[in-house]
């Protein structure tokens, strides 16, 4: 049984196992910070100290955290051996890692914990003396571990496995922890080194550096007790790592310490971190003049070139040029693309970014939702985790037309179900559904508690036009829902597709509307504004069928009447059904007239479709990264696929 496992099984909980995308998972039925009772809010990883999730109180943390909140904590065993607990004083704790020290230095069953600091991390046997690295064995791993000194005490220990399993173990009531190696502060109010973590400082205390600190839970956690500690520190260097998280962690730390003292290693392109650069010299530390030169190295790299904190709102062109060339995803083409090598083509960028609002609108009938559809199954075969948010229809009718493209068919059956089942039960793939009522609130929260949950990468929305609730303040409502999906595609750093209505174009002859314009795009200009890119879908006619023409005359028609009526398929379901009666405005002449023109025309997936060429003009007419253009698919609406035609 794993620690996890061993801890909620003792307190009584009712659980269950299961296993997430990223590894096995324990789900607590009743959360024990807001007590919700529903089995699938409350995720915690089943790891030795896993992180947790309530997806309703939106509570996080390690198990650690966790254990702390029940006063459950079991801190360290007494001794080296694995049968008796007991939880010790910060004094008690300085004799243990004294102890824990020893071992590591001088038992040979911890050499391989040694090596891997010496010879991989390139942490200098000198530094790990300084700062009485130790060893033990616990839960049948060992661990290295990371006391935090104060004085002649140990207020807290970071552990960890080579393995990269961690726990911390606090000593006193300060929970946080102290800063690691914060004794150093005391001597001088000169400047002074910030890092990440335990082995950034070691990296540098190696290298021979003496004012270097680290903060004690990662980029993203501040302790208060730390800044007046600090108070006093003329000029503050942030080692933090060069990701967006870093980054992040060290503007925030510098809000707190003032920006006007606190100056950003610039980490990413060379090294993320102190440990990492340290890690490319092949060093003896017994050889003063090499370890000055590494020194000097550093210095050149990251202590000059560092720069103030930027001011939130305000960035200088060095910052983002770094930021690009530390980030060569944004130099490469995007994994997030279309499954149509012309699409990405006319894109330039080779698919879609985080934070782009991609809306694609077409006149009814010509494939708007299944030209999403084939995007949405492209990228969730890459194992690109993606949301479908549907709202026309429930998901089982999307989820048939998904297989139909998946399997090639046109009809689904049991063998085809079985088949889909196989290739697609597996795959990052979920769907959003109207459940009770729905108003852009709503929706916006719905995909972020997908996004927390399911790491989303890709989101769908189909239609914006179901969340106006007022016709008469539909330009306003659409507006707004405009620039609420744009801000929660930046937000998430995801691309989000929004699939628009047109207004009802007039016609340029029987049968015939004309080619679609993205300003006929129906509520409010503000989708054209905040949209990065604007899809219009666009298909002739090619069949004059009187009973389809009457179908869709009839649809059109009645749905002024019924707002419940969402399309063509529907108003054929209340024909089989019997149900023609229930909607207004249809006499016993109408109902005969629909179901006639039905027998006439057959049962269809989708009835409009056979109506229209399967040449269908994709036009790009808004990029807001490049020219956009034109490029043409093959459709085919019983498949419920677009085919490349372009050889572009």
């Amino acid at each position: 049984m794993t620690r996890a496992e061993e801890f909620v099984a003792r307190m009584g909980w009712e659980y269950k196992r299961v296993e997430g995308h990223n590894g096995p998972q324990i789900l607590i039925k009743i959360c024990p910070y807001c007590h919700d009772s529903k089995y699938t809010h409350f995720y915690l990883a089943d790891t030795y100290n896993g992180p947790f999730v309530c997806h309703k109180c939106q509570i996080a943390g390690s198990l650690d955290d966790l254990m702390e909140h029940v006063k459950d904590i079991r801190p360290v065993r007494a001794s080296m051996s694995e049968d008796k607990r007991e939880s010790m004083s910060a004094r008690e704790a300085a004799l243990f890692y004294v102890k824990a020290h020893t071992e590591l230095m001088t038992n040979q069953s911890y050499s391989d914990l040694l090596s891997w600091l010496v010879i991989e991390r390139k942490i200098s046997l000198a530094a790990i003396k300084q700062m009485r690295i130790g060893a033990r064995e616990n839960y049948g791993k060992k661990w290295i571990c990371f006391p935090y000194w104060v004085g002649d005490e140990v207020h807290c220990s970071k552990e960890r496995t080579i393995s990269k399993d961690f726990v911390y173990l606090y000593y006193t009531d300060n929970k946080g922890g102290p800063l690691y190696n914060q004794d150093v502060l005391s001597d001088s109010p000169g400047s002074v080194v910030i890092t990440e973590g335990e082995m950034d400082t070691l990296s540098l205390l190696s290298l021979g550096f003496k004012r270097v600190v680290s903060v004690s839970n990662g980029s993203n956690y501040i302790n208060s007790n730390w800044l007046p500690i600090l108070k006093d520190i003329k000029k503050i260097y942030l080692g933090y790592d060069g990701d967006d998280k870093g980054r992040m962690g060290a503007t925030n730390f510098a809000k707190q310490l003032g920006l006007d003292r606190c100056y950003r290693l610039p980490f990413g392109v060379k090294a993320k971190d102190a440990n990492e650069f340290i890690s490319q010299y092949d060093i003896d530390y017994r050889d003063s003049d090499a370890i000055a030169r590494v020194r000097r190295d550093f210095v050149e790299q990251f202590i000059k070139p560092a720069k103030p904190i930027d001011i939130e709102g305000v960035i200088e062109i060095s910052s983002v040029l770094h930021e690009l060339a530390s980030n060569t995803d944004l130099l490469e083409q995007s994994d997030i693309d279309t499954p149509w090598s012309s699409i990405n083509h006319l894109i330039e960028r080779g698919g879609f970014s985080g934070g782009d609002l991609i809306v694609t609108t077409a006149n009814p009938g010509i494939g708007k939702t299944n030209w999403a559809l084939n995007i949405f199954h492209h990228l969730t075969k890459k194992e690109i985790p993606a949301l479908f948010y549907e709202l026309e229809f429930p998901p089982r009718r999307l989820v048939k037309r998904l297989v139909c493209l998946d399997q090639k068919t046109s009809q689904v059956t049991v063998e085809s179900l079985m088949k889909a089942h196989s290739d697609l039960g597996n795959l990052p793939m979920y769907f959003g559904y109207r459940a009770g009522s729905l108003d852009l609130k709503k929706a916006m929260e719905t995909i972020r508690a997908a996004f927390n949950r399911y790491t989303l990468q890709f989101v769908v929305f189909d239609h914006v036009h179901f969340l106006v609730r007022s016709i008469r303040y539909e330009t306003q409502e659409i507006s707004l829902a405009a620039k609420s999906f744009k801000d929660l595609a930046v937000e998430l750093d995801i691309p989000i597709l929004l699939i628009a209505h047109l207004s009802k174009l007039p016609r340029e002859g029987r049968n015939i509307r004309r080619e679609p314009d993205a300003e006929d795009l129906r509520g409010s200009k503000m989708l054209w504004a905040d949209a990065d890119l604007v899809f219009l879908l666009h298909r002739e006619k090619s069949i004059q069928s009187d009973a389809r023409n009457l179908l869709e005359s009839k649809f059109h028609t009645l749905k002024r009447k019924n707002p419940g009526l969402i399309s063509a398929d529907d108003l054929m379901e209340f024909a089989n059904d019997g149900r023609l009666g229930s909607l207004k405005g249809v006499g016993d002449k109408t109902q005969e007239e629909i179901i006639a023109a039905i027998e006439r025309v057959g049962i269809a997936d989708d009835i409009v479709d056979d109506v229209y060429s399967p040449e269908t003009k994709v036009i790009l007419q808004k990029n807001r990264f490049g020219p956009g253009g034109v490029r043409s698919l093959l459709y085919d609406g019983a498949r419920a696929s677009f085919v490349q035609m372009d050889k572009r």
